[in-house]
């Protein structure tokens, strides 16, 4: 196997393997995507991975110093990144091979660590079992964050045989105050929403992980496939999300969902919760992910934002990420 330092000249290889040949690509793996980053923020050391002639593998990558150490991190600008694997090349034995290739050359380069944040199964063509067991086998620790879905395979029709009496009786409380479901397209709206979700994680002394100018970049690059959605009363925003359309997977998921806590008892979580759901089973989704319910490599749970989740008839996935010293 041999890596090949990505180079802006492979840009359009790069996306048309990542759409058309993989088993664990989406979206977030493009370089279309990660381009929304500013220059200069991240040191990328991203790799192609070839086989003879033949594109195998690519891994987005960044360098990350922590304590004065390397950290070769894939990848710090997605939810998610690590190996790419082509369809033809996802075998125990290529898989072994390309870590190998990975170590041998980030060591060279002075890396002393390797964090790999990998593609979720629920957002794979094919379940990345094999990949997960080479990683374990080649000596990387393990970490998880434990995600919620709803899979509409086995979602009863009516939405709300689907929830648990609390969210039925939060439902049921939120349509008394008038509530309106709809997408937010102007700058105005945009703004609104933001306003809200930096509200919600100064809650929590945190921060966004996007500025108001790269969810605008964001949305230049993605184009329908990134849309937000308000509950109004009254004509105030008062709970909102940001939803991302894994194509390949065919899944909705919701990157950001957010309340205005002024508005509370009206329960408008509760009205956004069912017309999401209600909006991704119309438009022919699979499934419907409403994201990690932890973080700090599942230190911390956010076990009132998961019980929200659970709810409304969500499944239980995880967001696996290996780490491995490498000297």
């Amino acid at each position: 196997m041999e890596l090949v330092t990505y180079d802006e000249k492979y840009e359009s290889l790069w996306d048309g393997f990542i759409k058309e040949e993989s088993v664990n690509g989406e979206f977030m793996h493009t370089r279309n995507f990660l381009n929304y980053h500013h220059k200069g923020k991240f040191t990328d050391c991203s790799f192609l991975i070839y086989d003879g002639a033949n594109l195998a593998a690519v891994i987005p990558a960044c360098e990350r110093l922590e304590d004065g150490e390397k950290i070769y991190f894939s990848h710090g600008g997605a939810s998610f990144g690590g190996f790419v694997i082509g369809r033809k090349y996802y075998n125990a034995k290529h898989a072994m091979d390309m870590v190998k290739a990975l170590e041998d050359r980030v060591r060279e380069s002075g890396f002393t660590e390797v964090h790999l944040k990998m593609t979720p199964d629920l957002f794979c063509r094919e379940k990345s079992d094999l990949l997960q067991f080479v990683l374990m086998h080649s000596g990387y620790a393990v970490y998880a964050d434990i995600s919620t879905f709803i899979d509409f395979a086995d979602y009863k029709e009516n939405i709300e045989d689907n929830f648990d009496g609390r969210q039925k009786r939060n439902y049921k409380a939120a349509l008394k105050f008038g509530p309106e479901f709809r997408e937010i397209t102007d700058d105005t709206g945009i703004i609104s929403f933001y306003r809200i979700l930096v509200k919600n994680h100064l809650k929590f002394e945190a921060v966004p992980a996007h500025t108001l100018d790269e969810l605008y970049e964001i949305c230049k690059r993605l184009g329908d496939s990134i849309k937000f959605f308000g509950v109004f009363l009254g004509g105030t925003l008062c709970a909102c999300s940001m939803v991302l359309e894994y194509k390949y997977a065919n899944i909705l998921h919701t990157q950001y969902l957010a309340m205005d806590y002024d508005y509370a008892l009206n329960r408008p979580s509760a009205f956004l919760y069912y017309n999401l759901i209600d909006w991704a089973r119309k438009c022919g989704f699979s499934k419907l992910s409403w994201g990690v319910s932890s973080n700090s490599r599942g230190a911390f749970l956010n076990d009132t934002l998961l019980s929200f989740k659970e709810s409304v008839g969500s499944r239980y996935s995880l967001n696996r990420g290996f780490t491995k010293k490498l000297r």
